[in-house]
């Protein structure tokens, strides 16, 4: 049986020097790709986070999105207009040590079970 991954991204982040203009193309190349693809734009999770931006309200109520983000969450880290330090540093800092023994435990599993097996080689190799 063979299994087909998409190749298409799950996540994308654009950026435009002026989004008036830009924006209703993006979309349009986007509804184009889906009729042609069977892909379609997820309008429920799509967040837009505008800086020194605010759309017009024409555009607002064109794309029923969600336009009033004071940050987007983009694979695991906060994305805002400011303090973004802040808001992601200790969140991380403090997620690394519980990483790490986590991961320190079952790495010492694992040892004792390859010494064992090691042992176990090394006593037949001998004998």
């Amino acid at each position: 049986m063979q299994r087909n991954r998409s190749k298409i991204p799950e996540s994308v982040i654009t950026c435009s020097k002026n989004p008036d203009s830009m924006f209703p193309k993006l979309m349009s190349v986007l509804d184009n790709y889906g009729l042609k693809s069977g892909y379609k734009l997820n309008i429920n999770k799509t967040q837009v986070l505008c800086v020194n931006y605010t759309p017009s309200s024409l555009i607002k109520q064109k794309y029923k999105l969600k336009w009033d983000l004071q940050s987007i969450k983009y694979l695991g880290i906060f994305i805002t207009q400011s303090k973004l330090y802040e808001i992601n540093y200790n969140k991380i800092k403090d997620n690394i040590p519980k990483g790490l023994s986590k991961w320190l435990h079952k790495l010492e599993t694992l040892e004792r079970i390859w010494l064992e097996k090691c042992d176990t080689i090394l006593y037949r190799a001998t004998n």
